[in-house]
């Protein structure tokens, strides 16, 4: 197996982690917590940092392929991702 320099399979999983842990912040709202307000703060508190984790990991993945980013290439493939999908809902 071949790994290039660009592809860091540790902060890809890092980042699997830090969705888990938004996904998991989501669905504690679900349920009824009402008989132990407790554990419901406790899992809050141990879960709550999914997305500061997962800004970190952007912030990194962003400043270690840096050499490569080009604006005009930036701007082109998200007006062709999000702009036009968003505009025409294709």
């Amino acid at each position: 197996m071949s790994t290039s320099r660009t592809y860091l399979p540790h902060v890809h999983n890092f980042r699997g982690f830090a969705i888990t842990l938004i996904i998991a912040t989501h669905c504690l709202s679900i349920f009824d917590w009402s008989s132990t307000p407790t554990l419901e703060l406790l899992l809050k508190r141990l879960v709550a940092n999914g997305t500061i984790l997962f800004l970190f990991i952007a912030g990194f993945l962003f400043q270690h392929l840096s050499d490569k980013y080009e604006v005009r290439d930036y701007l082109w493939k998200k007006t062709r991702f999000v702009v036009l999908p968003y505009l025409f809902g294709l």
